[in-house]
């Protein structure tokens, strides 16, 4: 059976380790019996009705929050039992259970086999072990092995149950149910070899409701059958037409001539002694010439009036020229040449037509930049060969210059920049040979300053004769103060290298010195040995004790420390009132 017991708070003391800081296994030795019905009570020492301790029990944790317990008791004792409670080696009570109805009566003559499974609500059931483990029958689990009960096939067959097992004939019966519930009795719905057949209701082997009988095999009706057959209908009367064009007999056609009431044209060739017209009231009247392979040609009086001469060479009928309506010009769609040269018209005048006649010495004029010309678009330029002339390429000149050289500073050459609305700039060359970027930063002509993008130098760039700082001359002896604080270095200034600000906390700074500071709990009038946060690592130069502020004291109050090394030391602490107390101990080192 399955029940719920009530820890002691005696039990749960015994399950914090020594240090305060976790907890420790413990192990349940013996099991006290008792007929009283008692009220489990976290307070208890004791089974009250006590009248029994067994201590052979043997048990073990079946899962996380509860341990199976079984006690033999073959004594000629006779009882009502209605309460128990599980001891430690030391005695101490653990847990204790109880109820108004006995749940177990035993006789002089018979031996009591008691098999509890105990859920603990509030603990970890895995810190229990057992001292005598000889005989243990717990429940089976799906991690473990035990005693289960099986199933009946109804149980098996309704598939509720998560506690019993299936026997093979359960799991069976089980099996058959459902299919039977799925698929009909004996599987009815689904096809197989033993319900095929007449009145199965399948149609496998019928096509159209109809059994192979009702059709007539390929293999078996030839070419030969069906003529024999139409030969049994044939002749007159019999509605065929096989030997018959149009109804008509062959001897009918063989005069053509007086059939048509004229002699057809010979398509191999031949001679028309008259005019040949070709009449059509709309689509163009048309007059096509073949080449059997090559080209199509045809001549067209369209609906429009015009006359166009086509040729298809294989990829769509293409116009070559026409002769518009109404004594129009006379046009060409292709090029026109005259005795193997391209005829010059307006539409293949320009860049590469061949003709010269609007270059100027073999070029043309938009090639050429005419004074106060204004282009549209980039302009490049690019020297026609090799030069040894440092200076070669594009040249500015002083503005005015014609033969002669300007040296007045307004005639300064340069290239002018100028952005409608928004502003204007200039790159020159002044009298004292630098070159000067101005800028103007509206059309009311303010200066301001220019941002440029980057700018690669061979030597120092310098502002106000002051040189300019760049990461290539930065460091010992440059004159900066970028990295300093009130002309002070970094390393002149303490730093926080790992502090921790807790109740049990230290202060370490990147000299070395470091403060720590510790809270040690000693019973009274007692010692108790204590560990720094973190070790010194290299020695502790003072340490002092003395009392946390708030603790409540009565009395004198005394502190001493004792074995005080890098690790931590021993606290001595005395509150006056015969109670626990807490030593609060500070201490610098390195």
């Amino acid at each position: 059976m399955s029940l719920t017991m009530k820890v002691t708070n005696a039990g749960r003391a015994a399950l914090v380790n020594a240090s305060n800081t976790g907890t420790t296994p413990v192990i349940i030795a013996a099991i006290g019996l008792s007929e009283t019905a008692v009220v489990p009570s976290a307070t208890a020492i004791s089974l009250p009705g006590e009248f029994k301790r067994i201590a052979g029990v043997a048990g073990d944790v079946v899962a996380a929050d509860t341990i199976h317990v079984n006690v033999t008791d073959g004594g000629e004792d006779t009882y009502a039992l209605r309460s128990f409670a599980l001891y430690l080696g030391d005695g101490t009570l653990f847990a204790i259970y109880g109820q108004t109805d006995p749940f177990l009566e035993k006789t002089a003559q018979s031996i009591a086999a008691i098999s509890i499974d105990a859920i603990f609500a509030d603990i970890d059931a895995a810190l229990l072990t057992f001292g005598d483990a000889n005989f243990l029958n717990p429940p089976a689990t799906t991690e473990r092995a035990g005693v289960v009960e099986l199933l009946t096939s109804v149980e098996a067959i309704a598939g509720a149950d998560t506690e019993r097992a299936a026997t093979a004939k359960a799991i069976k019966d089980a099996v058959t149910a459902w299919l039977d519930a799925r698929f009909g009795a004996n599987n009815s719905a689904i096809w197989h070899p033993g319900n095929d057949g007449a009145g199965s209701g399948l149609d496998a082997d019928l096509l159209d409701g109809k059994q192979a009988a009702a059709f007539v095999l390929g293999a078996n009706y030839t070419a030969a059958d069906i003529l024999a057959r139409l030969r049994t209908v044939d002749g007159a009367g019999s509605g065929m037409d096989s030997d018959l064009l149009d109804g008509q007999h062959g001897s009918f056609y063989t005069n053509i001539a007086a059939r048509l009431g004229y002699t057809p044209a010979n398509r191999a060739g031949d001679t028309f002694s008259g005019d040949i017209a070709v009449a059509k009231t709309s689509g163009g009247a048309a007059i096509s010439a073949h080449r059997v392979g090559l080209v199509n040609a045809r001549i067209v009086s369209q609906d429009d009036g015009n006359v166009v001469f086509y040729t298809d060479r294989g990829s769509g009928s293409v116009p070559i020229w026409g002769i518009a309506s109404n004594s129009g010009p006379f046009g060409f769609n292709v090029p026109i040449t005259i005795l193997g040269a391209t005829a010059w018209h307006a539409g293949n005048d320009g860049a590469g037509s061949g003709l010269d006649a609007d270059l100027l010495h073999g070029t043309s004029g938009s090639l050429f930049l005419a004074m106060g010309r204004q282009m549209g678009g980039d302009i490049t330029l690019a020297r026609s060969g090799p030069s040894n002339d440092a200076f070669g390429g594009l040249e500015l000149r002083e503005a005015g210059f014609v033969g002669n050289s300007q040296s007045a500073e307004t005639y300064a050459p340069g290239l002018n920049f100028h952005w409608g609305g928004r502003g204007a700039g200039r790159i020159y060359y002044d009298a004292l040979n630098r070159f000067v970027f101005a800028a103007q930063g509206d059309i009311t002509n303010q200066r301001r300053d220019i941002i440029v993008g980057n700018v690669h130098m061979t030597g120092n760039a310098f502002s106000n004769g002051n040189m300019l700082w760049h990461v290539g001359n930065d460091g010992a002896g440059s004159g900066l103060d970028a990295d300093l604080l009130d002309g002070l270095h970094g390393s002149d200034f303490l730093r926080d290298i790992g502090s921790s600000q807790s109740t049990n906390g230290r202060l370490w700074l990147s000299n070395g010195m470091l403060l720590q500071w510790v809270n040690v709990s000693c019973s009274a009038s007692g010692t108790s040995n204590f560990s720094w946060p973190v070790a010194f690592p290299n020695a502790v130069f003072a340490a002092v004790p003395g009392g946390r502020q708030g603790l409540g004291y009565s009395g004198s109050y005394s502190a001493y420390l004792s074995n005080i090394s890098t690790a931590g030391g021993r606290a001595y602490g005395n509150n006056g009132g015969g109670s626990s107390s807490t030593v609060c101990i500070i201490a610098i080192g390195n």
